[in-house]
């Protein structure tokens, strides 16, 4: 990749060109490195566990909060529909 680091650059940095062009190619190494890492199918696999977990876990909170909605209005007198609106 081909960079260029102008001193209109460096002036709005109120940096040297060359410590922002070093801190710009230390920038774009780690990004890189990073979108290489998140392709690989480990870390695609660790996602998607993830995600599911989360799902999952948002879809007991939910439930749970259904079923606790419904008992307290049943003990209160309170259509159930009421309390989850």
């Amino acid at each position: 990749m081909l960079l260029t680091v102008t001193e209109a650059d460096a002036d709005h940095a109120n940096l040297p060109a060359v410590s922002l062009a070093q801190s710009w190619s230390d920038t774009l190494n780690r990004s890189f490195r990073q979108a290489l890492r998140e392709r690989q199918p480990a870390y695609l696999r660790w996602a998607w566990t993830r995600a599911a977990l989360f799902l999952l876990v948002g879809l007991i909170v939910y439930g749970l909060a259904r079923f606790l909605a419904g008992r307290l209005g049943h003990r209160l007198g309170i259509p159930f529909q009421i309390l989850l609106a």
